[in-house]
């Protein structure tokens, strides 16, 4: 039995019927995985491996670009029962969404992004092979891999396309699996917060031997796990959201949301708020009409409250702490202080998570020249995601309410009673709080792989064929959306819908739905997401010739791919006419966002090749010195012919110390969400920077009241002179790109490894090593946010210093006659530029405590550090847009890390004797 943390307040405790293996944090160069099994170095036993981020098989372990290697026994002790968690540590790699993470676009998937350049930028492979992808955007879910088979992931940063092709633009993460296992192993583990929640548990089961003299050897491993999920107010720290949003559960009348030209009179304002005891004037139409909040809030009284400018709540009555309620009063958003919407209470931190996965593999030698393999995986993951429920009114124009609504509150109607036209419908907006958004997923993932290796017999040559299929199989099925056509049939019943379900349906405060009324108005739906990949491969290796210092080795092949998607969608998002007055545009159901059906595939046939130079050996100065050239040819069937190669040097002057430096052209080809998926969303016009510069309710030098230019082209565009009145929130449609091509990196990087020869057994085992590394990215693929699209139209940061209407931006958007946007279209396209530089530095230093005089039998310690100093992080967003460093800041989302570090240090102590090893 051994105890471990995981996480500050975690215990684990794990149990296991077979050895237990020494923690092997994180090793450099060392290629423990392939050391042969009966002992000794591998050149004296002449046995070749093959280095991850090279197809050469080689007999001195070395590399040329910094690796990074987490054994075993550092992923199980950190007692969590996916193994991104162990990944997260490495100074590599930026912790982004997770199997953790509440995002519903995530459903429970593990990513790996290294340097924070995004997971799509990160090639994961199991024993140098590709694994199909989980998602349509190429990304794999690392936790598919078999997590008691796992001996070792090896991380290589800097790009490697030359070698494994597309997506090692930031680097290769390599799964590498126990070969030729034998027994039996079974291991549980049972983990607990320090708060009682939050349980884990895991059981897997691995049983291997060998048959047929010793010439076959057959594995297979099952896997369960499982993981509680944990809401936000179950922790101080979580108790508010991050994602404030001002559409309240009691509801509020929106002055703003496309009511301003019917307001109520000041007067009124000032005699309905006198009688609460506040001074004339505190209330005005013009600060309701501008604060975020933006309306006249509901109390369960039937009184009313607003948020007065910078004075903040006036007359607000509900409950306002986030341990006991979902709003927030007097919080500041964007400088402005309100009353806002707190999802906390409903939304996961931790989501519960539930994994399924089977293994297996067998190898057949039929000769000593020839040996058949295959193998099989099959994992399914289920999920559960949940967020506060969205907003309703003023951003969906869906809660449009009669003046003959029955549950219109006394205060409200004196004030509707002041308006210019008394009779007319009025809107609301908040939130619909007895819906929050439930996602339930599952994700079946299977590959099977088989293939033949063999020995030609000719200066050690040696040569692969495999053939590989693989296909995920997502199916998302959600709750909590609500059908407009229902509520808005539940607001205009004369009854206020108490005939058409219990109770009936009051908007005014929080008043819970009935269970009638809630299955009247929800509506579930969802899509299924299938990704499939099929690859053939044929490789072979080995020397070429003699050169004065050595024997010229090569690797090449040949290989081809075919990666495809299709995802279908369920009736909740077809986009039909909508209650008035918004139209049409939109789903009936109140979604995040429209979820298309569509489908798309590429293929790609590409050639590649690897030389290894010897150019000096064993002589002064010169113990070796090696040259590495690769190069690839790749044959896309969506953007064409793309080169990548690499440049690398190795140069270990005496033994103990080696200097090595590399340059590769990376690639990235467009993945399929990019080049054929569309979406459809809704994004804020109403107010603050991003207001419509044509609205007018717009002031300002950012507007067409104050900007003579930028009133021009709204005239150009057809806005009447007496500005348009754009409501808050827009339909925006994303679609795909098939024109784009691909991402193209340059990456170097320089360092070395110092493993100094002391006569002291105490310093026997201790190395050192330290790599520079620079990645620069261009034609990075993005999207603009439609907000930034229509900035752009109007010159606002620069984009169109004529103003002209023709500017691309200006063609993305449509306005209807009254000039109104109706319409905000999206694409990807190559923008960005991307580039990050950094020094990683590791510490390795293991002492038999023996040798320090401790005695026999007294074990081992080891000391791990690795470190990352992040030297600059920078976007450019566009072409000729200013260039932002993010190093040392938190919060930009932009590629998917939300958070770049100047510093990052993992550090281990373990103690080991025989059996028995602790961390």
């Amino acid at each position: 039995m051994k105890i471990s943390m995981s996480g500050v307040s975690t215990i684990a405790v794990v149990c296991g019927l077979a050895a237990f293996a020494p923690p092997a944090f994180a090793q450099t160069d060392t290629e423990k995985a392939n050391v042969p099994a009966h002992g000794g170095d591998a050149e004296t036993q002449g046995t070749e491996v093959v280095v991850t981020g090279s197809r050469i098989a080689r007999r001195d372990f070395g590399s040329t670009s910094p690796i990074v290697t987490m054994g075993e026994g550092a992923i199980g002790q950190t007692g969590a029962i996916s193994v991104d968690a162990a990944l997260n540590q490495l100074p590599q790699v930026a912790a982004g969404a997770t199997s953790t993470t509440n995002l519903p676009s995530n459903q429970g998937r593990s990513t790996v992004d290294l340097r924070g350049l995004g997971p799509t930028r990160t090639l994961v492979l199991l024993d140098g092979r590709r694994l199909v992808p989980s998602n349509f955007d190429g990304t794999v879910d690392v936790n598919i891999v078999p997590p008691s088979l796992i001996e070792n992931v090896e991380v290589i940063t800097g790009g490697a396309s030359a070698v494994y092709g597309s997506d090692a633009i930031a680097g290769v993460v390599n799964f590498r699996l126990k070969r030729n296992f034998s027994g039996v192993e079974v291991d549980g583990q049972y983990g607990i917060s320090g708060e009682g929640d939050l349980q884990t548990k895991s059981l897997n089961a691995t049983f291997g031997g060998n048959f047929a003299d010793r010439r076959g050897n057959a594995v297979l491993s099952l896997g369960y796990a499982d993981r509680a999920g944990l809401f936000g107010d179950a922790r101080e720290y979580s108790l508010i959201s991050p994602r404030l949003q001002p559409q309240v559960p009691q509801g509020s009348y929106g002055i703003q949301f496309g009511s301003a030209a019917n307001a109520p009179s000041q007067a009124a304002l000032n005699a309905l708020f006198g009688r609460y005891g506040v001074s004339p004037g505190t209330v005005t139409l013009q600060n309701l009409a501008t604060t975020t909040f933006g309306g006249l809030g509901f109390n369960a009284d039937g009184s009313l409250f607003a948020v007065a400018d910078q004075s903040g709540a006036v007359n607000y009555r509900g409950n306002a702490g986030p341990t006991t309620g979902y709003s927030l009063v007097n919080a500041t958003v964007g400088g402005l202080p309100g009353v806002y919407f707190n999802g906390a209470p409903q939304e996961y931190i931790s989501i519960p998570l539930t994994r399924y996965s089977a293994f297996g593999a067998a190898n057949y030698d039929v000769s000593d020249t020839l040996t058949f393999y295959g193998q099989a995986s099959f994992s399914r993951l289920e999920s559960k995601t949940q967020l506060g429920p969205i907003p309703a009114g003023g951003s969906t124009a869906a809660l449009v309410v009669p003046v003959t609504n029955p549950f219109i509150p006394t205060d409200l109607a004196t004030l509707l009673a002041s308006r210019p036209d008394p009779t007319a419908d009025f809107e609301i907006a908040k939130r619909l709080f007895d819906f929050p958004r439930t996602e339930r997923n599952r994700i079946d993932t299977f590959q099977v792989t088989l293939g033949a290796k063999g020995k030609l017999g000719v200066r050690g040559w040696t040569w692969e064929v495999y053939g590989s299929y693989g296909k995920s199989d997502q199916t998302t099925t959600g709750t909590g959306y609500s059908s407009r056509r229902a509520l808005d049939t539940l607001l205009r019943a004369p009854d206020g819908g108490v005939s058409l379900c219990a109770g009936g349906y009051n908007p005014f405060g929080i008043n819970p739905l009935s269970e009638a009324c809630r299955a009247y108005v929800n509506r579930t739906g969802g899509y299924t997401l299938t990704n499939d990949l099929g690859v053939v491969e044929g490789t072979i290796q080995g020397g070429l010739f003699e050169l004065p210092y050595g024997e010229v080795r090569f690797a090449a092949g040949a290989d081809y791919r075919d990666m495809s998607f299709e995802r279908v969608a369920s009736s909740i998002y077809n986009v039909e006419p909508a209650p008035a007055p918004n139209g049409a545009g939109l789903p009936d159901a109140l979604v995040p966002a429209v979820v298309t059906s569509a489908k798309g595939s590429y293929n790609a046939k590409e050639i590649f090749g690897e030389l290894l130079v010897p150019i000096l050996k064993d002589i002064p100065g010169f113990r070796r010195l090696d040259l590495g050239l690769g190069y690839r040819y790749s044959d896309y069937s969506s953007i064409g012919g793309v080169h990548s190669y690499k440049v690398e040097g190795d140069w270990e002057p005496f033994d103990g110390l080696r200097f090595r430096a590399g340059y590769q052209r990376a690639n990235r080809a467009p993945s399929l969400d990019v080049l054929f998926a569309s979406t459809q969303q809704l994004v804020s016009l109403g107010s603050g920077a991003n207001r419509d510069p044509c609205n007018a309710a717009a002031t300002g030098a950012t507007s067409a009241a104050g900007n003579a230019q930028i009133r021009s082209l709204c005239a150009a565009q057809g806005v009447p002179a007496a500005g348009a009145s754009t409501p808050q929130f827009v339909q925006t449609v994303g679609v795909g790109n098939p024109d784009l091509k691909e991402e193209t990196a340059d990456t170097f990087t320089v360092g070395g490894v110092v493993q100094p020869k002391f006569a002291s057994p105490v310093f026997s085992r201790l190395s050192l090593s330290v790599d520079y590394y620079q990645i620069k990215i261009r034609d990075a693929i993005g999207t603009l946010a439609p907000t930034d699209l229509v900035r752009a139209c109007y010159n606002l940061d620069g984009s169109n210093p004529t103003y002209a209407a023709t500017s691309p931006f200006c063609q993305n958007f449509r306005r209807a006659p009254n000039g109104s946007i109706t319409q905000i279209v999206t694409r990807a396209e190559n923008l960005s530029r991307f580039s990050t530089r950094g020094i990683d530095a590791q510490f390795d230093w293991t002492v038999n405590l023996a040798d320090a005089g401790l005695g026999g039998d007294t074990g081992s310690l080891g000391l791990n550090v690795v470190a990352n100093r992040l030297i600059d992080f920078q976007i450019t967003g566009r072409e000729g847009q200013a260039t932002f460093d993010y190093a040392g800041t938190v919060g930009n989302s932009s590629i998917g890390a939300s958070s770049h570090p100047k510093w990052k240090v993992a550090t281990a102590l373990s103690y080991t004797n025989g059996a028995v090893s602790t961390t």
